[in-house]
C-alpha cells in the first residue's frame, strides 16, 4: 500500500514497497519524491527495511527536536 503526503511547499512525497515476485527476500521499501517548479526531476531511494528504520528513526529526533525547541 503506498502512502502519500504533499509538503507545505508542494513537494509529494510517496512511500511503498517494492518485491520481485521471481526473486523471494528481495523487498525494498520506496521513497519517491516528485518534481516541482523548482526541480524537474524526480527522486527515488530504495531502501532495506533496516534502512528505512535507521531513516524513520532519524527523521523523527528531527521532528521531536523541533517540537521541543
Amino acid at each position: 500500500m503506498d502512502v502519500e503526503m504533499v509538503t507545505n511547499c508542494g513537494r509529494r512525497l510517496i512511500t511503498g514497497r517494492f518485491r520481485i515476485p521471481a526473486a523471494p527476500g528481495i523487498e525494498r521499501v520506496v521513497l519517491r519524491v516528485d518534481p516541482d517548479d523548482e526541480c524537474r526531476d524526480t527522486v527515488w531511494a530504495s531502501l532495506t527495511a533496516d534502512e528505512a528504520m535507521t531513516l524513520a528513526r532519524a527523521l523523527m529526533a528531527q521532528a521531536r527536536a523541533l517540537r521541543t525547541s
